[in-house]
């Protein structure tokens, strides 16, 4: 159980970055 709720933090810090990740592209695409 322990380890589910670990793999449900890692997946909530992998959407988080992933959103960054886009935010990121967009503004570098936006600049150019």
């Amino acid at each position: 159980m322990a380890l589910l709720r670990m793999n449900v933090r890692i997946t909530e810090d992998y959407k988080a970055f992933v959103i960054l990740l886009q935010g990121l592209c967009n503004s570098i695409t936006d600049a150019l």
